[in-house]
C-alpha cells in the first residue's frame, strides 16, 4: 500500500473513491509500459492469479444476486465489469475452458438485470467455442447460453431452445441431477415463449411441486410467475392471480426485489 500510495502521489496511479472504498487506476500506457517488462512466467502467473479471483467473486456474488443483498452484490459486480470482462478473456486466450464458462455461467443474471444482454450472449458464444470435453461447467454455460439468447435472438427461439436440450443432454450424461432440473423449468421458459401454455404449465407445476418438497423458495417463486403469466395470458384471471401473488410473497419474504419489481409490473394486487 505505501508503493501504491507513492505512484498516486508521482500520478502514476490515480484514485477514484467508490463508496467507502478507494479504487486504484492505472493509465494505460502506463500498464502497458509495465506489462512489456514482465517475462512470461510472470504474466501468467498474474493473469491466472487474476482471472480465477474473478471467476471466485462471480460464484460468490450468484447466490446474492437472488436474495436481499442483490442491490449491493449488482453493484458490486457492476464496479468489477471490466475486471470480469479481462478474466473472461484471459480464459479465452489461454484457452482455458473450465474458467471461462463457469465465470460466464455464474454471470448471466448479472447481464440480464443490468442490461448487458447482448454483451453476454457474445461472451456465452466464445467460451461455448473452447474445447474442454464435456464438463458441468460447459453444460451450465451452454444452458444459461440458450435462456439469455432469446432475449435478443427472437427470431431463433428454436436454436435457443436446442441449446437448453443439449444441455439437459450434457447434465444427463454427467448425472447432474441440478441441472437436469435447472433445464427443464428453463425449457419450460421456452415453451411458454413459443405460447405453448399447457405444456409449460405442466412441467413447472412439477418442479415447482419439488421446490416445495426441498424448501427452495426461490425457486418455488420463479415457478409461480410463469404459472401465472401461463393463465393470465389465456385469459384465466383468477388462476393468474393466485399464481402471481403466491409469487409475490415469496419475493418478498427472500428479498428478490428484482424479481418484485417484475412481477408488480405485470400483475397489480
Amino acid at each position: 500500500m505505501d508503493a501504491i500510495g507513492e505512484l498516486a502521489d508521482k500520478s502514476l496511479v490515480w484514485t477514484m473513491p467508490a463508496g467507502e472504498e478507494t479504487r486504484y487506476y492505472m493509465l494505460e500506457p502506463l500498464r502497458q509500459y509495465a506489462a512489456a517488462r514482465l517475462n512470461p512466467e510472470e504474466a501468467l502467473e498474474a493473469g491466472s492469479r487474476h482471472a480465477s479471483y474473478f471467476r471466485d467473486l462471480a460464484e460468490e456474488a450468484f447466490p446474492e444476486i437472488h436474495g436481499p443483498n442483490q442491490i449491493e452484490w449488482f453493484a458490486g459486480l457492476e464496479r468489477e465489469h471490466d475486471n470480469l470482462r479481462a478474466a473472461l478473456a484471459w480464459g479465452l486466450e489461454l484457452g482455458v475452458a473450465n474458467l471461462a464458462q463457469r465465470t460466464a455461467a455464474a454471470l448471466w443474471r448479472f447481464w440480464i438485470v443490468c442490461r448487458h444482454v447482448a454483451e453476454g450472449v457474445e461472451w456465452f458464444d466464445r467460451v461455448l467455442a473452447l474445447e474442454g470435453g464435456p464438463s458441468k461447467a460447459g453444460a451450465f454455460a451452454l444452458l444459461q447460453a440458450g435462456f439469455v439468447s432469446i432475449m435478443v435472438r427472437i427470431d431463433d427461439l428454436e436454436g435457443c431452445r436446442a441449446q437448453i436440450r443439449e444441455a439437459r443432454t450434457q447434465f444427463v450424461e454427467l448425472g447432474e441431477a441440478e441441472g437436469v432440473m435447472t433445464t427443464d423449468s428453463h425449457d419450460a421458459v421456452m415453451q411458454w415463449g413459443l405460447r405453448d401454455f399447457g405444456a409449460s404449465s405442466r412441467v413447472l407445476a412439477k418442479i415447482q411441486a419439488i421446490h416445495r418438497s426441498n424448501g427452495f423458495e426461490w425457486g418455488d417463486g420463479f415457478c409461480g410467475w410463469f404459472l401465472g403469466s401461463a393463465a393470465w395470458l389465456p385469459g384465466d384471471i383468477t388462476q393468474a392471480g393466485e399464481h402471481y401473488s403466491r409469487s409475490l410473497e415469496i419475493y418478498r419474504r427472500v428479498g428478490d426485489y428484482t424479481f418484485i419489481a417484475w412481477r408488480s409490473s405485470h400483475w397489480r394486487t
